[in-house]
């Protein structure tokens, strides 16, 4: 029944004085409400949110797949400011040495110099990766050490969101110096190190955070690194 049929027949009511009219009228046209099945399932909101998620991280998994293979991975003898002791140690691990997805041609990244063990030894580090697992290694430059190589990870678990459904290589390694891991002690309420004498090897997730390993007595002792 249309609005202006409705008005025309609670008008004639209204004249007549018949108020049970009107009511009846009224009630006439309000509409049934829907019959719900009692039977059906009531919608499990968890089971759906953790569909749609189990879609996103089988879609996510698609691009990772894909994007792998684009890691730049370079040989040890691709860093000729290396040592060659250090290099040819590099070689013999089987190591090639994976960029970032930042890493820009001719730069080289992930091998670095410090001194991760005593103030009087020049030591070395790479990120070693083979068969798409990568790890740290640290090529000892005198008697004082800890063990190597450490760190072992599946290269895939450190690819990450780069914009337009592409995912790009975030694994890298740095020296941390005795002022940076006060500082970052200071500012996050981390341990201070347990020496003072030596750098950290600093463990990144670029633009995540990072793990400062530090080489103290023979053992790996890891220290807060940036957030």
């Amino acid at each position: 029944m249309s609005f202006k049929s409705l008005l025309l027949l609670l008008c004639a009511a209204a004249c007549a004085n018949d108020r049970q009219t009107a009511d009846r009228i009224v009630l006439d046209t309000i509409p049934e409400p829907p019959i719900v099945d009692s039977n059906r399932p009531p919608v499990n909101v968890a089971q759906v949110l953790d569909s749609a998620t189990a879609r996103e991280f089988r879609e996510m998994s698609v691009l990772i797949d894909a994007a792998m293979p684009e890691i730049l991975r370079f040989p040890p003898d691709s860093f000729p400011e290396v040592p060659p002791n250090v290099r040819a140690e590099l070689t013999r691990l089987g190591c090639l040495i994976p960029q970032t997805y930042v890493t820009s041609v001719p730069r080289r990244d992930n091998v670095i110099r410090g001194k991760f063990a005593a103030p009087n030894q020049e030591d070395w580090a790479a990120l070693c990766s083979k068969a798409d697992t990568s790890m740290v290694v640290v090529v000892w430059g005198g008697p004082r050490s800890c063990p190597s190589p450490i760190e072992r990870n599946a290269d895939r678990n450190w690819m990450q969101g780069i914009g337009d459904r592409k995912f790009g290589f975030s694994r890298a390694i740095g020296v941390a110096t005795i002022s940076e891991i006060d500082q970052h002690a200071e500012w996050y309420d981390g341990p201070p190190a347990p020496a003072r004498d030596h750098d950290g090897l600093d463990h990144i997730f670029m633009g995540k955070a990072s793990t400062t390993l530090f080489c103290h007595q023979g053992k790996w002792v890891r220290l807060q690194g940036a957030n």
